[in-house]
């Protein structure tokens, strides 16, 4: 983790680099061992955005009413020798959760009623996985776009499926084997929402149409 941190200040710190990264680089900074949540030291990867030329007053209002005050700042600490917490955003008490449930060896993840319907399609010996939820990150990206006070460009109810997409990866001597795996129940979920948004937007027309006919009657004998 230490040498992972020196790297980083090296690299923002090089002369020959481009212009506009450099701008970027000068918003990061690094401190090391910033706080300590538990009993584990954080060092903190900080974005201060208001360095960057295309930061605005409304812009940044909008992004501290999504991430918070603390702005874009990533948590990075060893919790054991072999473990190491990246936590980007939910503050410090959130960060407390996290570091207890890595010590007591729970598998948050794999403990998901979802995950282990898909997992049970999978190899069950995995080198990595990872899975997104896409009516979570749906929900996320509405929630977002009230709270922003902008159009919706997701115009139907998301469906809870609980059914991650799974990427996952395993491997052995002399071959290795990756796996995208798409449950059905996302695909009927999503296909069921198309119907629903087409039929409405056919009996809109139609509504539409009739109110134009009554609104526009033709004359008798044309």
């Amino acid at each position: 983790l230490d040498r992972m941190v020196d790297l980083s200040v090296e690299l923002i710190d090089t002369p020959e680099m481009d212009e506009e990264f450099r701008e970027f680089a000068d918003a990061l900074s690094f401190t090391k061992d910033a706080e300590t949540i538990g009993s584990t030291k954080f060092t903190h990867w900080k974005m201060d955005v208001t360095k960057l030329d295309e930061a605005d007053e409304d812009e940044l209002a909008k992004m501290e009413k999504i991430i918070g005050k603390e702005g874009l700042l990533v948590r990075i600490g060893a919790v054991d020798s072999k473990t190491i917490v990246f936590a980007f955003g939910g503050g410090k008490s959130h960060v407390k959760t996290l570091v207890e449930t890595v010590r007591s060896g729970r598998d948050i993840v794999g403990e998901s009623a979802g995950v282990k319907k898909v997992n049970a399609e999978l190899p069950s010996s995995k080198t990595f996985a990872m899975y997104f939820a896409a009516d979570r990150i749906l929900t996320l990206v509405k929630r977002v776009t009230k709270v922003l006070g902008e159009e919706d460009e997701i115009p139907f109810d998301v469906p809870k499926v609980d059914a991650p997409i799974a990427f996952v990866g395993s491997s052995a001597i002399g071959w290795t084997r990756g796996d995208i795996y798409i449950p059905m129940e996302l695909g009927t979920a999503f296909a069921t929402v198309a119907k629903e948004m087409k039929a409405k937007e056919e009996a809109e027309a139609r509504e539409a149409a009739k109110t134009e006919e009554a609104a526009d009657p033709a004359e008798d004998g044309k």
